[in-house]
């Protein structure tokens, strides 16, 4: 099919318009449909297809699902597999509204192709919103660290459209010979000023500027240049405005939760931890404030002023007294970046003073209360290297008590810790010790990957039977462990017959002894947050369950670094 020039009569364009608004209609209500399907799905469906469905075709279904939802192809940037495959269908079938209705009508395609582009803003916007309250988390339980792949792919198709849009109206300019002319209109100036801060956006998003100049170029830009684009698309021209009043509407609302609605002036007190990169920070936050309610696995933005820079931090612990301020922990290495170096500089001069937070983010409200309420949740096994045990312990604590007092006590909760140094360590050491008898056996294995001076004085002094009657065992390698032993372990025994745990020396390490003990196996729940190199190598090992012998794994995965999944 060719395209060429056409000159319409009145109700030809008239026609022509009434297509162009029906296909953006389509392209804007599509998302919609997918969210409804997907939490209609999580909430009534998805429990009655596991007891529907025979188990081999669900054996079938666990392989599938997982290699979409851990492997990555081209670019990990975009998230998973199945999140990539996913993207392209939707951007083929917008490709599908756009081409609809065209016929050989050049400029109607060139209009399609902005039209159905300006529709997905309100779902780009939507998909970047830091909210538990964003309406694509609750319809997808996913929490703003996992929407973000999202919103980063949804954000390159909805620029690809712009592209050919702009490409094609230039073409026609040049064509008929009024590009000199138009391009001093202000339709064409407010579209061209648009388009320009759209592709900036792009480029300040990539992941090396992202990771490279994260507080003072690329979350600074974002802000400013998404405002920039409602503006100029809103004067562009008027048949888009709806949608362009929608995306406007989501950046305020954005705007004002992080700005007012979760965020709280306190006061900061920051400790170094002797022989170690680590610094102790404490934070007084209001009891009615949000943050005395946090959960395992939920962090926080800590900042000086209204224009400093914002770096997340995951919350170590919250405890206090019944009356008064509520204390909130965090644990922090200085990696060297302008937060950690502020903080370290704090708890360098000992100061007090007043920082601004906001949160608690993360994904504790919208999943993980349902799985500490359950009674029967299957085993778990938590593996956290070094500062991701900020992460990891609390959620672990949390678990454990549960179990404790229910009737899931005997089911595995096992955590495998490695750090470089044991004075890393000492810190969640004392957490899990400071928590009482609820977590006796609890299952915790620390392996010190590098040595440090006068390593054998503390391990000895660790190794008092205060610390053995909690499960945490101590060793000393120099070196990562193999973790393939390990995790074959721990799914061989999904369950032990009169609870309890084993011996800490056999708790991990013997994969042919635990077979032995093996009984119905169920769901189980792997967590990881660390370095990505040890994510992969957690993610292969825990495939091969998966895919070889057809067991059914939850994988949640917290990645560090900006930018990360």
């Amino acid at each position: 099919m060719s395209y060429s020039f056409l000159t319409l009569t009145p109700a030809e364009k008239q026609e022509r318009r009434r297509q162009l608004n029906l296909s953006g209609t389509i392209a804007w209500f599509s998302p919609i449909v997918i969210l409804l399907t997907v939490y209609i799905h999580r909430k009534l469906l998805r429990p009655l297809l596991s007891q529907t469905f025979p188990s081999n075709f669900l054996v079938q279904w666990r392989r599938v699902c997982w290699v979409l939802g851990t492997k990555t192809s081209f670019s990990p940037e975009f998230g998973p597999l199945g999140l990539q495959l996913f993207g392209g269908a939707y951007f083929a079938w917008l490709v599908v509204l756009i081409f609809r209705a065209t016929g050989q009508d050049y400029m109607h395609l060139a209009k399609a192709f902005g039209h159905v582009a300006v529709s997905q803003l309100p779902l780009s916007y939507l998909l970047g919103m830091k909210s538990v309250w964003s309406p694509v988390s609750l319809a997808t339980g996913l929490s703003h660290e996992r929407l973000n792949s999202w919103h980063r792919l949804f954000g390159r198709m909805v620029h690809m459209l712009a592209v050919v849009h702009v490409g094609m109206y230039l073409n026609f300019f040049v064509q008929n010979g009024v590009l000199g002319k138009r391009i001093k209109d202000w339709d064409v100036l407010w579209g061209i000023l648009a388009f320009g801060a759209f592709s900036l956006l792009w480029v300040l998003s990539l992941p090396f500027v992202r990771a490279r100049w994260y507080h003072f170029v690329f979350y600074r830009s974002h802000v400013v240049l998404s405002a920039v684009v409602v503006v100029a698309l809103w004067w562009h021209v008027p048949y888009t405005r709806v949608y362009v009043g929608l995306a406007g509407l989501v950046w305020a609302a954005g705007a004002v939760v992080r700005t007012w609605g979760s965020s709280t002036l306190v006061k900061a007190r920051c400790e170094t931890v002797e022989g170690t990169e680590l610094v102790n920070v404490v934070l007084e936050v209001p009891r009615e404030s949000a943050f005395a309610n946090g959960g395992p696995g939920q962090h926080l933005y800590i900042h000086a002023d209204g224009f400093g820079p914002r770096t997340p931090f995951t919350i170590a612990s919250v405890g206090g007294e019944e009356k008064g301020p509520v204390t909130v922990r965090l644990v922090v290495r200085n990696v060297g970046g302008p937060q950690t170096q502020w903080i370290s500089h704090m708890a360098k001069s000992r100061e007090v003073r007043e920082v601004r937070i906001e949160g608690p983010y993360g994904g504790y409200g919208l999943s993980l209360p349902d799985m500490v309420r359950r009674k029967e949740q299957g085993p778990v096994l938590m593996v956290a290297g070094g500062v991701g045990a900020t992460y990891i312990i609390p959620i672990y604590i949390a678990l454990v008590k549960q179990r404790r007092s229910t009737a899931g006590k005997d089911e595995m909760v096992r955590m495998v810790w490695l750090v470089r140094r044991f004075a890393d360590a000492a810190w969640g050491i004392e957490m899990l010790k400071a928590v009482g008898d609820d977590l006796e056996h609890c299952g915790v294995d620390v392996y010190v990957t590098r040595g440090s001076v006068g390593f054998d004085v503390e391990m000895e002094e660790q190794r008092s039977p205060e610390l053995t009657k909690h499960g945490v065992g101590v060793h000393k390698l120099g070196r990562r462990p193999d973790l393939e032993p390990m995790i074959e372990g721990f799914f061989a025994v999904s369950r032990r017959e009169g609870g309890g745990m084993p011996d800490s020396g056999l708790r991990l390490h013997n994969p042919i002894e635990a077979r032995k003990r093996q009984m119905a196996m169920e769901e189980a729940t792997v967590f990881v947050c660390g370095p990505g190199s040890l994510a992969g190598d957690v993610r292969d090992v825990v495939g091969r369950q998966v895919i070889e012998e057809g067991r059914q794994v939850r994988w949640v995965e917290e990645v560090f670094g900006f930018g990360g999944t």
